[in-house]
Parts: structure tokens; sequence; C-alpha cells
């Protein structure tokens, strides 16, 4: 009998087992299955059907946010379309219901009360009241007036070249308030000193209108207008999708889109009715670009100041980003089209109309 010990590898020291408690499995997640080994290759390519690819598109570069200046006042064209509330809107590509942020704050993680939400609902609106008043009388009535005394029977010519030129000149501008507007640091905030000038920039500008000696005095002034208008505008669309939250966003672009209609709607009777004295229309439209900026900046919540905001370079490419054709995205060509046809229809009804 062998009375040696036995080598230690074929006599190993016994583990105890763990102590109660030692080892927590957590439910859910170290007992979960392996799902490489658990399902079968037809479930795999089942699930693998289902699947939905996501490929999330950033926000534009020319703006701290995506939801600044998108519209521009997008309803301008046709304001019925921005009352219209709609659950499947598209959404604001930083939005909280997109990253589980909580959607009863603002852009800026602000949460506004309810006082200060109807503050906003009611400046908002007004300013859109305010805003589109004046353009559209300007726009139905007020320019084409002046045209035709400059003009008489070969008016349609000018009056095109001054809606193109005031066109291209908006677009121009709206490139540029973007950026500038997104980098104003201010104690009044980004938005609220570009409110304020632009009203008194527009209003300055309209004044001269009707002491026009020619067409292209008018038109030069009334491209004026349309950067001051930019600058009023702009910054209004902006700081309305930085402090409307999400969850009430829908509600408060029903308003806005009711305040464009309305707005348009009495600017274009008051052109009317004070049409023998064009005079006194245009220093009305005047009076309600500075009332408009006026009212916006008094009725909304104070801007919180941007001193604080990281400061960053303008770059080129900023400026004109946003104008930029998504790519690989031909639903967006299609619905594009579709709409430029449909405001070309809208626009060449109304002028055949007017003459």
């Amino acid at each position: 009998m062998n009375d040696e010990p036995q080598n230690h590898h074929d006599n190993p020291t016994p583990t105890p087992p763990p102590l109660p408690g030692q080892i927590f499995v957590r439910p859910g997640i170290d007992d979960r299955p392996d799902l490489d080994k658990a399902l079968t290759p037809e479930d795999k390519a089942a699930l693998a059907r289902l699947t939905i690819r996501q490929n999330p598109r950033q926000p534009e570069a020319s703006g701290d946010r995506p939801e600044v200046q998108a519209a521009q006042m997008s309803a301008e064209g046709a304001p019925m379309a921005a009352a219209a509330r709609i659950d499947t809107a598209v959404p604001n590509l930083e939005s909280s219901f997109l990253d589980l942020r909580d959607p009863m704050v603002d852009a800026d993680g602000y949460r506004p009360s309810a006082t200060e939400m109807t503050r906003m609902n009611i400046g908002f609106a007004a300013g859109a009241v305010l805003c589109a008043a004046p353009l559209g009388a300007l726009n139905t009535v007020i320019l084409p007036v002046l045209v035709d005394r400059f003009a008489g029977v070969g008016r349609t010519l000018p009056l095109a070249l001054l809606i193109v030129f005031g066109v291209a000149m908006s677009v121009l501008a709206n490139a540029v308030v973007a950026v500038l507007s997104d980098h104003t640091r201010t104690e009044l905030g980004r938005r609220t000193p570009w409110i304020l000038g632009g009203g008194v920039v527009a209003a300055l500008f309209t004044l001269p209108l009707g002491a026009s000696a020619n067409a292209v005095i008018l038109t030069l002034l009334w491209c004026l207008v349309q950067i001051g208008y930019v600058m009023l505008s702009a910054p209004i669309a902006a700081a309305f999708g930085e402090r409307i939250p999400d969850k009430f966003r829908s509600r408060a672009d029903a308003y806005r889109g009711i305040g464009l209609t309305v707005g348009q709607l009495l600017g274009a009777v008051a052109a009317v009715l004070l049409l023998r004295t064009p005079g006194v229309a245009i220093r009305l439209c005047a009076a309600c670009f500075v009332v408009a900026a006026v009212v916006v900046v008094l009725v909304l919540p104070r801007e919180r100041s941007s001193v604080e905001l990281r400061s960053r370079a303008i770059e080129q490419h900023e400026f004109f980003s946003r104008y930029q054709m998504p790519k690989g995205a031909p639903n967006f060509v299609r619905v594009l089209v579709a709409r430029l046809v449909m405001t070309a229809g809208v626009s060449v009804t109304g002028v055949f109309l007017w003459y």
C-alpha cells in the first residue's frame, strides 16, 4: 500500500460553495438567454425583415437648432397650412421626443410656467398678425397701385421684376440673418435685438415707398423693406422654435398660422379701404412693423442673456448650407416640385384676378 501523498493535480483543493447572497443575478440581465444561440436561423431572418434601419439626418450647420428659421414664416404663401394641426408633422431633429428629453422644457432646458406659455401663445399669434398685415397690404394692394401709376398699361413687367427682386433679396437676407442671429451675444439675448432692429428698418424703408419717382426706386426700396422684414420675422420664427416646448408646439403653431391668415386678411381689407389715400396706408404699414416688434418683445417672457453662450467663428459654408438639397431623398424633391407648382398656380390666379 502506497502511503505517499498524491499529486496536487490529482487531488485539487475543493472550492467552497458561494455564500448566500454572494452571487447576485440581475433579473432580465444576467439570466437573459444568448439570442445567437437561442434563436434559429429562421427566427433571425424573420427579425431582420422586421428591423427598421434608421439613418437620422443631422441638423443643418446654418443654425444651432434645426427648427430655427426652418419655416421662416413659411405659411406666408399659404397661411392656412400652418393652422392645420397634424400629429404627424415633421419632427424637430433635436426634439425631446427623439432623444427622450423632457417634452415640457424648451430647447435650452427651461420649463416655462402656465402663465409664460399663455404669454408666448398670445405673443407669437399677435406678432404673426402684426407682421402679416402690412406685408399683405403692400403685396396685395399698395405696390400694384404704385406700379400702375408709374407704368400704366405696361405695368405687368415692372411689377413682375419688383416681385422677383424682392424674393431674391428675401432669400439672401434669410441666409445672412439666420447665421448672424445665431451668433449674436448680448444681454438681451440673440433674437430680441434683431426683432427690434428689424421692425425699425422695415418701417424706415416702408415710409418712402409712396414718394418713389419711378419703378426702379420703388423696387430698390422694396428690396430694403424685405431686408427689414427678414430681420423681424426670422428671429421670431427662431424664438418660436427655441422657446416653445415640444409638448405645446402643435397648439402654438396653430395659433401662429391663424394669426398669419387673419393678418393678411386685415392688411388687404385695410389697404382697399385706404386706397384713395395710399400715403396713409403706407404710414399705417410702417407703424405696424414697429408695433409688431414691440408687442412681441413685451408680451413674450424676457429672453435670457446669450453672453454666456459659447462663441464660435462664423464659417462661410453656414450661410447657404440650409438651402442645399438633401442627398438620397427623392420624396423631398417631389414634394418641393409639387409645392412650387402649387404656389405658382396660386400666384398666377391672384395676379390674373387683380388685372
